[in-house]
């Protein structure tokens, strides 16, 4: 990047980030807990050995999963929040078996490092970091805002996102912390873009149009399409089966490229595994240069 000190930038997913810090000394020493994520197929034998005295074995899978919900909503944090009886004792059940292996659920890791920074403010770690740069701050949930806000107190913190493309309620998303940032962070300037740069003015239109339904927005706002970039073109397609789906779109590719289209300029949004390799395998026998095209989950 020929920018001096950019070599001590530090990109991490926030997961990965949450796990390393929960395997400091003094974080082992303060949660007692061992950093170590269960695989999936050891989770079977904790559930095995837990649902005896729970209600069996779909009955705690239920309940371990509104369990990670409420640890990354910080349910337990609002007054007035009360688990019943046989929910705490399951939670304890839990993690105790927890403990005594060694290991932890993913869905801990973001509320444990949340609470050992919350609860330890002269751990290390709350000076580790002079500048913190977050991207799609509104995909994120309330424990992981929470942590954010926890490690950017002592440091320059930029968080990027849009609270109109807040699309993952089903993972706990809390578009609010977008919304109120600059009332938590005093002292903290808004930069707002308004021009869309990248679609096709059709496309802007579009999604006006349908942001408009979301009677939730604090402030109800316009983007401002770019009229260099054309209206761009938009074809509704439906089919019958998922391989007709396959087929179909593999053969828009190949008339995309046929016609002059750079593989380089074609991205397919769509589940890796389930369409998109597929999609990728049909067109590795056709085209020499597909590498090029991208083909995103």
């Amino acid at each position: 990047m020929n920018i001096p000190g950019c070599n001590e930038l530090e990109g991490r997913t926030l997961h990965s980030l949450a796990f390393k810090v929960l395997m400091g000394a003094h974080a082992l020493a303060a949660t007692g807990r061992t950093a170590r994520p269960l695989n999936d197929f050891e989770v079977e034998p904790m559930i095995a050995d837990i649902s005896g005295q729970h209600g069996g074995k779909r009955n705690v899978k239920k309940r371990i999963k509104a369990f990670e919900a409420a640890w990354a909503r910080l349910q337990s944090d609002e007054p007035g929040y009360a688990q019943s009886i046989a929910d705490a004792a399951l939670q304890n059940d839990l993690i105790e078996w927890l403990r005594f292996h060694g290991s932890m659920l993913i869905g801990e890791g973001i509320p444990l490092v949340y609470h050992y920074l919350k609860n330890n403010p002269a751990a290390p770690i709350h000076d580790e970091f002079s500048h913190i740069l977050v991207d799609e701050f509104q995909d994120l949930n309330k424990a992981e805002q929470g942590v954010l806000q926890l490690l950017g107190a002592n440091a320059e913190a930029c968080i990027v996102g849009d609270d109109d493309q807040s699309i993952y309620s089903f993972k706990h998303a809390h578009p609010d912390g977008i919304r109120q940032w600059l009332e938590i962070n005093a002292g903290a300037t808004d930069l707002e873009l308004t021009e869309c740069r990248r679609c096709p003015t059709r496309v802007v239109a579009m999604a006006n149009a349908l942001i408009a339904h979301n009677h939730d927005r604090p402030v109800p706002r316009t983007l401002n399409p770019r009229t260099q970039n054309g209206p761009g073109e938009v074809d509704i397609v439906q089919y019958a089966t998922l391989d007709h789906e396959i087929r179909g779109v593999t053969n828009i590719i190949q008339r995309l490229i046929a016609t002059g289209t750079p593989p380089g300029d074609i991205l397919v949004l769509a589940q890796r595994s389930v369409i998109g390799t597929p999609i990728y395998k049909a067109l590795v026998p056709r085209h020499s240069d597909f590498d090029s095209l991208v083909v995103s989950g």
